[in-house]
């Protein structure tokens, strides 16, 4: 774990290791990367001084934007139509209708939202003002245990169709005191499907070659379509799509620019797990679908160079240079989009009606501030 402080904000990054699968894939070209600019179309929203403005762990639904604050257990709700305070959903931290802190969060409706908690295999659904409402547990296998995959670098991982609650995991260990290895993880299944009766895992896999360059970094990124799973990995070029009834999974290969998989750096001098092959290589990051547009956004977070590799515990949190792809919604790819990292905070976004906006709260900008979550809207 790394942890950057300022102004007693912790910024923390967690390597999580888990992946995806599957052949049949179609080559479109990269073309030029346009620049984004970051001074026009800015939403400011006003946010209460207990927030944590370094958070990762949020979701948005139609035109409101989740933000969970561990500072004390709350989860604020800001109308992104209007600059106003958010209403504030205070968890419940004792007694039995107690609410863990979430790793994970989704809404299906203003009066619908689920987590998946870091203290329990347990998704916890609860109504508008934050009461318990019910619980499903989603480890009921003795030999293995699930994590859910943390939303601060996959948002949107806790995803809803038929009755069936479908989170994306990381498994963090095979029975009790087995740890993982990359011939282990190839072979579990990557997604569970659970309501209050059943849980079943889906047929969805990492590619049984995907740690063949010997880098360890897996962490997938998911989001939903309404129909289909569709997810990324940090270093495969493809995104991979299922069919309708998650059985099938066919993949379309979009190659930026800025990742260059036949020469990964740093190989010959960081074991295959190291944080710093984060560093030294490009690699695509969260993956989402725009209901409004029809259109899947990418992520690429770019290499960085050597003389910028100064503090690295703020560089996880900032790259200084990240692009984001746009696919039609049959995964064409559209255009990429070049991002001054240094001006942005990349892992922080949500898409409502009116556009992609992604987040400006870094602390590096000369109008940073502490009274307001800032957001430029994203053109494309």
């Amino acid at each position: 774990m790394f942890v950057y402080s300022k102004n007693k904000r912790l910024f923390t990054f967690l390597p999580l290791f888990i992946l995806f699968l599957l052949p049949g894939c179609q080559s479109n070209s990269p073309a030029e990367a346009d620049k984004a600019s970051l001074l026009s179309n800015v939403l400011r929203l006003p946010v209460p001084p207990e927030c944590d403005l370094a958070s990762r762990i949020f979701t948005w639904h139609d035109n409101f934007f989740y933000l969970y604050s561990k500072y004390n257990n709350a989860i604020y709700v800001f109308n992104t139509t209007q600059e106003a305070e958010p209403q504030i959903i205070r968890l419940v931290k004792e007694g039995a209708k107690r609410v863990p802190a979430p790793i994970a969060l989704n809404v299906l409706s203003k009066d619908s939202i689920v987590i998946s908690s870091a203290a329990s295999y347990e998704l916890y659904l609860l109504n508008a003002q934050g009461d318990l409402m019910d619980k499903i547990n989603y480890n009921r296998d003795n030999d293995i245990t699930f994590q859910h995959i943390s939303a601060g670098s996959a948002p949107n991982t806790i995803l809803y169709k038929d009755n069936h609650w479908i989170i994306s995991q990381t498994i963090y260990r095979y029975g009790a005191g087995r740890e993982y290895s990359s011939e282990m993880m190839v072979n579990i299944p990557l997604f569970l499907q659970v309501n209050k009766d059943s849980i079943t895992s889906l047929p969805l896999f990492l590619p049984k070659d995907y740690f063949e360059k010997g880098m360890f970094e897996s962490q997938l990124s998911s989001c939903f379509d309404g129909q289909r799973i569709v997810f990324s990995l940090p270093i495969r070029h493809e995104i991979y799509y299922t069919s309708n009834n998650f059985q099938e999974v066919n993949n379309k290969l979009i190659p930026s620019k800025y990742v260059n998989l036949n020469e990964l750096r740093g190989m010959d001098q960081y074991p295959a797990d190291d944080p710093m092959l984060f560093y030294e290589n490009a690699q695509y990051r969260s993956i989402l679908y725009d209901p409004y547009r029809k259109k899947y956004i990418r992520f690429v977070k770019h290499a960085i160079p050597k003389e910028e590799q100064t503090d690295m515990q703020v560089l996880t949190n900032y790259p200084p240079k990240f692009s984001i792809q746009v696919l039609s919604s049959e995964f064409s790819f559209e255009k990429e989009i070049e991002i001054n990292g240094k001006e942005a905070f990349m892992h922080r976004f949500f898409i409502n009606e009116n556009g992609l906006y992604l987040s400006l709260d870094n602390p590096s900008r000369a109008d940073y501030s502490e009274s307001y979550l800032s957001f430029a809207k994203i053109i494309y």
